[in-house]
């Protein structure tokens, strides 16, 4: 999905995630890693992360929530997240 000159940031939001992360990506896509292609951090996405790194042609959220956090909208142009029905 990412071209030639792409970038891809993953943000975990637990440091122990994004070292498993790292870990694997590195067993399945070692010369996007050693290239730097990918890098994957600890973070709050929504906090410092969007407008540091920003913007974005698009932000995949793995994590369900109600609606799409509004403070990521100025920050992307594709937004693909789980909208959960359950009250968090």
């Amino acid at each position: 999905m990412v071209g030639d000159d792409g970038q891809v940031l993953g943000v975990e939001k637990h440091k122990e995630l994004a070292h498993r992360s790292v870990q694997s990506l590195q067993q399945a896509v070692p010369d996007l890693m050693k290239k730097g292609t990918i890098k994957i951090m600890p973070g709050n996405v929504l906090g410092k992360v969007l407008g540091q790194y920003g913007p974005f042609d698009a932000i995949h959220v793995g994590a369900a929530a109600a609606s799409m956090p509004q403070v990521a909208q100025p920050f992307l142009t594709t937004f693909v997240m789980n909208i959960s029905k359950a009250k968090l």
